[in-house]
């Protein structure tokens, strides 16, 4: 297991001396560590945020839409960090093709952290997702807003066929 190794680039002097070292090991740690890591993440988190703010940028093209292996609290934390640290009214807006860079990519996992919140289905993610919205009643930090859902069909909208009417 590397994790120990990795924990222990993010420490000083470790971390000031092979910054770029340091920034792959928080990568890497969020990705495949989170539960086991999060004491020192989120001390990294709320001690040295700009570490890790460029930490998340560097190893953008890595993430994909997969939530860290957090508790439901921990989740909210740090998508709460996120839109601190990468607000959703500072991510790149384009109406053409283009190539997907390191913000857009981490804007896209920062909204994909609320997804797999909300699909959690416990108490506790409820309750994460709650202090999100109290902490957060007028500044837009949400992630993209999901469709509509269609309005519900009405009743008996749909008769089946009778026997007579299917061609055998």
């Amino acid at each position: 297991r590397v994790a120990p190794l990795l924990r222990l680039w993010l420490e000083e002097p470790f971390r000031t001396q092979v910054p770029d070292r340091a920034q792959d090991a928080a990568g890497r740690l969020i990705r495949h560590d989170a539960a086991r890591s999060w004491s020192v993440l989120k001390s990294l988190m709320d001690k040295d945020a700009p570490f890790m703010r460029e930490a998340l940028l560097a190893g953008a093209s890595a993430f994909d839409r997969r939530a860290p292996d957090l508790q439901a609290q921990d989740l909210a934390y740090f998508y709460l960090w996120m839109c601190d640290q990468l607000p959703s009214a500072e991510d790149p807006i384009f109406d053409e093709v283009h190539a997907v860079g390191p913000r857009e990519s981490v804007a896209t996992w920062r909204d994909a952290l609320l997804t797999a919140l909300a699909g959690m289905g416990t108490r506790a993610s409820v309750t994460a997702i709650e202090r999100i919205v109290k902490s957060r009643p007028s500044r837009g930090c949400a992630g993209p807003r999901p469709p509509a859902a269609p309005p519900p069909l009405p009743p008996r909208s749909c008769q089946p066929l009778s026997v007579d009417e299917i061609d055998l």
